[in-house]
């Protein structure tokens, strides 16, 4: 199907799905849908529906279910990126959308010793999660915390179990890329990663973080801005999991 909407779950009954005012201008003024035209449908919590165009208008739009899939495009294992908190709004967005594209499953922002002072716009965060997760494909929104100080997540941070945790910092060997250590992990199901803001991880942040069950890894020979090497890490774990139980 050429086109894929939003629509969440209260939208949603056994038979019909009935779209917001946004999504029925868009499908009838911008695409240009036509009555009977059949279309995907995620409601951002896994569910996917080929869905037939019934009532078609500018401001109501009504399908009829034909089939119902779960987690059409999503990967086989959950991915939570923890990023340093930028200034620069507009990078911190770039880096949330190639994080949907990317299949990372949570973002978390968080204020370290060095990070700049920053604002998510919420609004306008969700509206590119839900926009990137219609484009790549998926079925589940990626979730988004507000910001949080590092001394407070990592106190809330359970005690390391079977779950794989790599902290990204310049000083690491290149022994110990993020790749090599993925190959050497036991269990890559549910990973949590860690960036560090545009002037790195303090020493007692790094080692906070290797108390809480953190492996330090490299991610090459050059210094990345904070959302390329967050956007590095998501891909490096898609890449190294590509084929293994993806839905």
């Amino acid at each position: 199907m050429k086109h894929t909407f939003f629509a969440p779950p209260e939208a949603v009954t056994d038979s019909t799905i009935t779209f917001s005012e946004s999504e029925s201008h868009h499908a009838s003024r911008v695409l240009r849908i036509q009555s009977g035209e059949e279309v995907a449908v995620v409601d951002g919590e896994g569910n996917w529906y080929r869905t037939s165009i019934e009532i078609l208008g500018r401001k109501k739009m009504v399908g009829t279910i034909l089939e119902h899939k779960s987690d059409v495009g999503e990967p086989g294992y959950t991915l939570t990126v923890a990023v340093g908190t930028l200034k620069n709004v507009s990078r911190f967005e770039t880096f949330l959308e190639k994080a949907v594209e990317l299949g990372v499953s949570h973002v978390t922002p968080v204020v370290t010793k060095r990070s700049e002072k920053s604002r998510i716009k919420r609004k306008r965060a969700e509206g590119i999660i839900t926009s990137a997760m219609k484009q790549s494909g998926r079925s589940r929104r990626t979730g988004l915390d507000d910001p949080l100080k590092f001394r407070k997540w990592m106190k809330q941070l359970p005690v390391k179990g079977e779950e794989f945790r790599a902290i990204c910092h310049e000083g690491a060997s290149e022994t110990q890329s993020m790749e090599a250590t993925l190959s050497k992990s036991v269990s890559q199901r549910n990973m949590l990663i860690l960036v560090g803001p545009e002037g790195g991880f303090t020493e007692e942040e790094l080692n906070q973080a290797v108390d809480k069950g953190f492996v330090v890894v490299s991610l090459g020979p050059r210094y990345l801005r904070t959302e390329t090497a967050a956007i590095v890490s998501a891909a490096t774990i898609m890449l190294s999991n590509y084929g293994e139980g993806a839905a």
